[in-house]
């Protein structure tokens, strides 16, 4: 597994920390890249900044099949941060050609992030990820985890006509901001708006 690892530790706790590896097989990647492909036109490009969202692109939060990727991975997302962790929200994201992504930091239940590339228009385009003064580029399949709501994290104009992210939060369990749990939805698959219900994108 090909992984790259910057700052780790520092004085007995996790601070900023980046690492870049492989988190799903191909078979997956592509599955949820169609996907993303078949539901964009019930999602509809977003029309507003609100939840830092970026208009024109194709954005959807807490899709079931993403909350159980979610699940799904964190022992492999704990293995490699060092710390047990308890998750929050997924989101995924189609970006366009000339869109990219200011420079910012995240709100608590994004504490620990992973920024999963999930596909594109020409995969042997490499679209840089900047994690405060380090840049990583990823194949389909491959992630980058960091600190979302530590370290300032961005993207240039996109070069090429799509390209799809997947984002998947979590939150240290024994940390600061544990009670932020599944976002403080109650469960995974429910929305804040209506706990009890699944999301429905049409």
């Amino acid at each position: 597994m090909d992984i790259t690892d910057t700052q780790q530790f520092f004085g007995g706790q996790i601070q900023n920390m980046n690492k870049k590896f492989k988190l799903i097989d191909k078979t997956l990647c592509n599955f949820l890249c169609h996907h993303i492909k078949a539901i964009e036109p019930l999602v509809g490009q977003t029309t507003s900044y609100d939840n830092g969202m970026i208009i024109g692109s194709y954005e959807y939060l807490h899709d079931p099949l993403f909350e159980s990727l979610l699940t799904l991975v964190q022992p492999i997302v704990e293995e490699q941060y060092g710390k047990p962790l308890l998750p929050t929200y997924s989101c995924w994201r189609t970006y366009g050609k000339g869109q990219n992504l200011h420079p910012h930091k995240d709100r608590p239940s994004c504490e620990v992030s992973v920024s999963l590339h999930i596909g594109s228009s020409n995969d042997k385009y490499k679209w840089k990820f900047f994690v405060d003064e380090q840049s990583f580029t990823t194949k389909p399949g491959e992630c980058v985890l960091y600190k979302g709501m530590a370290q300032q994290h961005w993207r240039n104009d996109l070069e090429i006509d799509w390209h799809t992210q997947a984002f998947l939060h979590y939150v240290e369990k024994d940390g600061n901001w544990s009670d932020f749990i599944y976002d403080k939805r109650g469960g995974l698959h429910r929305t804040q708006e209506n706990p009890g219900h699944v999301l429905d994108p049409r």
